[in-house]
């Protein structure tokens, strides 16, 4: 199952657009990995929430999430609204970077 969280509580509200999303969301993934269903977790990546992957990777983490899978924001659907908000290309590249690091980090031996 694939569930998207952009990042904390509030932030992952403000940029869905309704109030309450992320908590069901977490019960949800809780719920299913509960029951031993598999669950990845899938993130839009913006020039708001990039300072929020560490905490989001610590956050998959304890909620035994094993795959997690970052997408940046794309001038389409809903996002064509939010373009002002896309990664510039050296933020790309720093993206890069970072997801290189956490992937050391929480690599499953």
């Amino acid at each position: 199952m694939q569930v998207s969280i952009d990042g904390p509580m509030e932030y992952h509200d403000k940029f869905r657009g309704v109030k309450g999303t992320f908590q069901r969301a977490s019960a949800a993934i809780e719920t299913m990995t509960n029951a031993g269903v598999s669950v990845s977790l899938v993130t839009t990546v913006c020039r708001d929430n990039m300072n929020y992957l560490s905490w989001l990777a610590d956050w998959a983490t304890r909620m035994h999430i094993k795959q997690v899978t970052v997408q940046p924001l794309y001038q389409i659907g809903r996002g064509f609204e939010l373009g002002d908000k896309k990664l510039s290309d050296s933020q790309l590249c720093a993206l890069l970077i970072l997801l290189s690091d956490l992937s050391s980090c929480y690599r499953s031996e």
